[in-house]
């Protein structure tokens, strides 16, 4: 099942900050140790993290803000900043 490709985390509670909330000078949400963070490790070209983008959304459809949704881009060398927003664009949300 996709959801095990999740991984539910709190960043603030394990004491990973670097105080700014900036990610390639894009403002982003600030992580919050108040609430569930689900992380999704994937790839623009990657067939499979289409249907996880898809999870994500239907996760954020029924919790909105009280779950935080953050997606890392796991293969920088080969999805360009484009490629990227597209992937959000088309699959994704309004999530960092």
């Amino acid at each position: 099942m996709l959801l095990s490709a999740l991984i539910i985390v709190s960043l603030s509670a394990c004491g990973i900050s670097n105080g700014t909330n900036t990610i390639n000078n894009e403002k982003t949400q600030p992580i919050s140790s108040e609430k569930p963070t689900l992380i999704y490790f994937m790839a623009s070209w990657c067939p499979t993290c289409v249907a996880g983008e898809k999870v994500f959304k239907q996760i954020h459809n029924k919790y909105g803000n009280n779950v935080q949704l953050i997606t890392v881009d796991m293969d920088p060398l080969q999805d360009t900043e484009q490629d990227l927003k597209d992937f959000q664009r088309q699959y994704g949300g309004e999530w960092t």
